[in-house]
């Protein structure tokens, strides 16, 4: 049984080889007992992972519901685990016409024989693994970070994430042995959910390769030939008609791959764009609560109302202040159940920059998609073009009409959506960007009233 996959792009050769391993990419020969096993292995891990995580945040988010700041603390990663399990099921339920897809691509992206066709291909190949790289860097920082932060913190028991278990978390071995299955559990919950990603992005990623290199195929009908008095003769014409039906099938096989993709990743996209849209607006929360605690330990109605003292009773009231919120911290603190042992908004550095890496991260991602999309699109329009620009004008009639059969057909833009709702494009990114503002203000100001 090969772990190992195969494939033109190393970004989806790594991602692919990551998910067999994790039990979401199952060998085309295992079956009988072995598929057996290896679905076990699917359903470990998933529980491991991302079915354990689930179930003690959504406890803990039910234990402190009602607080704002706390709330928003739990919930970004429970959604985005919800999202990743909603991917998984996908990946698992559609495997093999997604299997049907990769194949297809990788077979025709391999058959190309000459220099041009072989350079648009490098070309895609090197952006994709550009992509790859710097997405799966931002993802190992931001765990990275997590770990790194919650460590800081051991002499305050703190874990990486606010989680409960039924198990009192304050103490030794039990804080090291959540502590590890934190750390183990967002390593491969987060490298799964890259690989997913990368998978998509890189699906479409292949399918813009083959629509630039039919593009160029159109641009090359009349190569190679010597045209005397402005027209072509009755061989090179029949030359150049087989040629342009080849580009019009394989124009067709591709949009039938970019409609299978749609068809295959349309609900999970759309859950994702859901989901990011809310944890984008609860991360900045997140970063704008930390900054605004750790400059001070001091509320803001407090600092307000130290305005008005002079200079000795400012002093007098500050370590009345902050002696008083250090007895509300003690008072706050969870003897049993609770992952945290006091407020884990302490606004230091490190979680900070954790905080603000996953900001990035979840940015990052939904932009990915939307420019892999926007591409596409983009690329869809432009073999319309690349059809009028070969000498058509010197070919038989019958040439010069699949010719303009195939450009009336290329005005209509291929698209993906998510869900039908929104088209992946850049357009559909800045709207996303801005949702997740506005719902933050809101958030903000809730919060303030409060």
């Amino acid at each position: 049984m090969r772990f190992v996959i195969n494939n033109t792009y190393l970004s989806l050769r790594m991602s692919l080889t990551w998910l067999r391993l994790m039990g979401l990419w199952s060998p085309d020969l295992v079956r009988g007992w072995k598929k057996i096993l290896y679905g076990c292995h699917t359903m470990f891990i998933y529980m491991f992972v991302v079915g354990t995580f689930i179930v003690i945040q959504a406890v803990d988010l039910y234990t402190i519901w009602g607080d704002i700041q706390l709330m928003t603390a739990s919930a970004f990663v429970l959604f985005t685990n919800l999202t990743h399990s909603t991917k998984i099921l996908n990946l698992v339920v559609r495997a093999d016409r997604i299997k049907d897809i990769v194949r297809n691509n990788d077979r025709v992206l391999r058959l190309q024989d000459t220099v041009k066709s072989k350079n648009v291909v490098k070309s895609s190949v090197s952006e994709s693994n550009f992509y790859f790289l710097v997405y799966g860097l931002v993802t190992l920082f931001t765990i990275l970070l997590w770990l790194f932060a919650a460590a800081l913190e051991a002499q305050d028991k703190q874990l990486p994430m606010r989680a409960w278990y039924p198990f009192n978390t304050t103490k030794s071995p039990l804080y090291e042995l959540a502590y590890t299955h934190q750390a183990v559990a967002l390593f491969l919950s987060a490298s799964m959910n890259a690989s997913k990603d990368i998978l998509v992005t890189t699906l479409i990623a292949q399918c813009r390769c083959r629509l630039q290199l039919i593009s160029t195929a159109l641009k090359s009908l009349c190569q190679d030939m010597h045209i005397e008095n402005n027209r072509l003769t009755q061989g090179q014409g029949d030359i150049v008609n087989l040629r342009l039906k080849e580009c019009v099938q394989e124009h067709q096989n591709t949009l039938a791959t970019v409609s299978e993709l749609q068809n295959c990743f349309s609900e999970p996209t759309f859950a994702q764009f859901t989901v990011s849209l809310v944890i984008i607006c609860v991360t900045a929360f997140q970063l704008v609560f930390k900054q605004a605690k750790g400059s001070n330990p001091l509320t803001w109605s407090s600092r307000r109302s130290l305005q008005l003292l002079d200079s000795v009773e400012r002093c007098t009231a500050l370590m009345l202040i902050r002696q008083r919120r250090l007895n509300e911290v003690k008072d706050t603190r969870v003897q049993y159940g609770s992952s945290f042992a006091t407020d884990w908004q302490t606004g230091k550095p490190v979680r900070m920059l954790s905080m603000t890496f996953y900001l990035l991260n979840m940015v990052g991602q939904v932009y990915i998609y939307c420019r892999e999309g926007n591409e596409l699109s983009l690329e869809s329009e432009k073999v319309s073009s690349s059809a009028y620009e070969f000498p058509w004008y010197q070919c038989p009639l019958p040439v010069r009409r699949s010719a303009l059969i195939m450009m009336t057909r290329c005005r209509r833009t291929a698209k993906l959506t998510a869900a039908g709702f929104t088209t992946l494009s850049l357009a559909s990114f800045m709207g996303i960007c801005k949702a997740s503002y506005s719902f933050f203000t809101v958030l903000k100001q809730m919060d303030e009233e409060k």
